[in-house]
């Protein structure tokens, strides 16, 4: 996996849901969501996560939570100059990026999920005014995911895909920690895979 997979490891290359900017209409008000359980809360203030990649060596990808500072509620990533924050409307959840260099600032923001997360629920994720616009699929909310770092239950189980399904990955987020795993698959074969391997408060 390149930087940018780990900088938008929780933002999975994805832009804002087609519909996201559109008014949410009387019926779909009185609908509860729960996208914004998955969230990451800062319970733990370091996620340790370790990057697999078919004929490479593994690496250990590590975020930080911000106590004090200009990037202060942002979570550091491999104590570098990318910040990510994670947010959530009506619409779904959102994350943002913020790499700091010397001539400024440079901020991605993309929504990691959707609104509607009952198992079976499909759709797109993306600005339709993009080329990136991305398909997805709610396998399961109630997976069982075992990790390095503890065993987690309830987990949503979601597939995303580039529409034209040169791309697809199935990620995993547990409630209150956000994305737990990520696995990228290619011609029906994990290739590479994104797994949290330790919590520290």
């Amino acid at each position: 996996m390149g930087k940018r997979k780990y900088i938008l490891f929780f933002l999975i290359g994805l832009l804002i849901w087609g519909s996201g900017n559109s008014p949410i209409s009387t019926v779909e008000a009185k609908v509860k969501y729960n996208h914004e359980k998955y969230k990451r809360s800062s319970t733990y203030k370091t996620y340790v996560f370790k990057s697999y990649e078919k004929g490479k060596k593994a690496k250990i990808v590590t975020y930080r939570y911000m106590l004090k500072g200009p990037y202060k509620d942002m979570w550091r990533i491999n104590n570098e100059n990318w910040y990510v924050d994670y947010g959530s409307d009506s619409t779904g959840v959102y994350g943002t990026a913020v790499y700091k260099h010397k001539t400024g600032e440079r901020i991605i923001s993309s929504q990691i999920l959707p609104r509607n997360l009952k198992k079976g629920a499909k759709g797109y994720m993306g600005d339709a005014a993009y080329n990136d616009r991305h398909k997805y699929k709610v396998l399961s909310t109630n997976t069982t995911v075992r990790t390095p770092a503890k065993t987690f239950k309830h987990v949503l189980k979601i597939w995303i895909s580039t529409p034209d399904l040169s791309m697809q990955s199935i990620d995993y987020y547990a409630k209150g920690y956000g994305m737990i795993k990520s696995e990228d698959i290619n011609e029906g074969e994990i290739t590479k895979a994104f797994e949290l391997v330790a919590l520290k408060k």
